[in-house]
């Protein structure tokens, strides 16, 4: 049986988006802490904070898809995370 559409672009579209998004978010901690890019002190905190939190989002998405084992705690198990996906869309 051949998989769903969605399903094969997942598989192209995460890969390409870590591989560009971890990168860039390296380069935007390192020049964002330099100080050097002529904003304020709290924007550049502030930015940091985001692309800290974006590259740890990458970083866990990469280790829950690619992982060829089970997490030992998952955050939301399936059935809580069917309810939440359920109770968001309607």
């Amino acid at each position: 049986m051949e998989r769903p559409t969605i399903l094969r672009i997942k598989d192209i579209y995460y890969p390409v988006l870590a591989s560009f998004g971890f990168p860039a978010n390296l380069v935007t901690i390192v020049i964002l802490f330099r100080g050097k890019c002529g904003l304020s002190k709290c924007i550049s905190i502030y930015m940091v904070a985001m692309a800290t939190a974006d590259l740890l989002v990458i970083i866990f998405n990469v280790i829950e898809r690619w992982s060829p084992h089970q997490t030992p705690l998952p955050i939301v198990s399936w059935p809580n995370r069917t309810r939440l996906c359920l109770l968001i869309s309607d």
